[in-house]
């Protein structure tokens, strides 16, 4: 028979251990994108490319990712230079490259804040994300 979990601290016990799997699964894939950016980026100005010339394209058939996703990830690197400027903001990429679209860093870094310390949905990040 099956030992239940009636303990009220085993049941936080293993929702924290979810929660922190979660957490650095999150990091972890907003790390690569950030790298991705970083690395295009790279390639991008090595090269000399110039908007026009197909190279976002040919970045997007090679990782097999849309333009989109490039261009959000070239963003995502330009805006925050440093990874570790990105990861302390503690929000997942749904919500980072909404916040790409707020100009100043100020209030970038205010708008995330919120958005954590709240624990605003996808959704609701990007209705306050819209009327600010």
């Amino acid at each position: 028979m099956a030992r239940r979990l009636t303990k009220a601290s085993e049941k936080r016990k293993l929702l924290k251990q979810i929660a922190d799997v979660e957490l650095d699964l999150t990091m972890q894939l907003l790390k690569a994108r950030w790298e991705v950016g970083r690395l295009v980026n790279s390639l991008y100005e090595a090269e000399g490319h110039r908007y026009g010339t197909g190279f976002v394209e040919e970045a997007a058939d090679s990782l097999g990712v849309s333009e989109r996703a490039v261009y959000d990830m070239l963003k995502c690197y330009r805006t925050y230079n440093s990874f570790g400027d990105l990861e302390t903001l503690g929000v997942p990429w749904s919500i980072v490259k909404n916040l790409l679209m707020v100009p100043t860093k100020t209030k970038r870094k205010k708008l995330a804040s919120r958005i954590k310390n709240e624990s605003l949905s996808v959704k609701e990040a990007k209705i306050l994300i819209a009327k600010s």
